[in-house]
């Protein structure tokens, strides 16, 4: 009986700001439902081949992800496994030159947001910055509208958010 795997990719959309900027798919999110390492690394290689420069890869997998960290390092890539359910796990892909990730999810409200809101402060035109908090950061976008910063939010299956932010060049 031949082994059968399914994946599935998709850009995640934008938060509709209500002033006609937008922010063109800067989160990418796919599901691999194989449980074979190799087709499942075959995946997440094809998909990074695929990803827009400045975007970030976010693969959800039946499997704990550790056996396609060593092949994702020797890469470039920096990537960061999160169990989020029984028998789920979120892997977050950052392609090789891209920014280092914030990751706030341990902290308590308020502190996520002034530690973005301040990083973003220092952000020189053209830079962007990634984060990951404890929850979707609604809060957060209109104070990044406030600034005029470029962003582009996701909530992960975790129900912690990630948001990409850039300062227009």
């Amino acid at each position: 009986m031949a082994h059968r795997s399914r994946v599935s990719a998709r850009s995640t959309s934008i938060e509709d700001r209500g002033n006609g900027s937008s922010v063109g798919g800067k989160i990418r999110h796919c599901r691999c439902e194989s449980s074979q390492t190799e087709s499942a690394y075959a995946f997440v290689m094809q998909q990074m081949q695929e990803l827009p420069e400045g975007c970030i890869l976010e693969v959800e997998l039946g499997f704990d992800p550790s056996a396609l960290l060593d092949g994702l390092s020797e890469r470039g890539a920096r990537a960061r496994p999160a169990r989020i359910a029984r028998r789920r796990w979120m892997l977050l892909i950052q392609p090789p030159g891209d920014d280092e990730l914030m990751d706030l999810r341990d902290l308590e409200a308020p502190i996520p947001m002034e530690q973005i809101l301040e990083a973003a402060a220092e952000l020189p035109p053209g830079a962007t910055l990634i984060a990951r908090t404890p929850c979707y950061p609604r809060p957060l976008m209109a104070q990044l509208d406030r600034r005029q910063l470029d962003w582009e939010a996701a909530e992960a299956a975790d129900a912690s958010g990630l948001i990409w932010i850039a300062r227009p060049a």
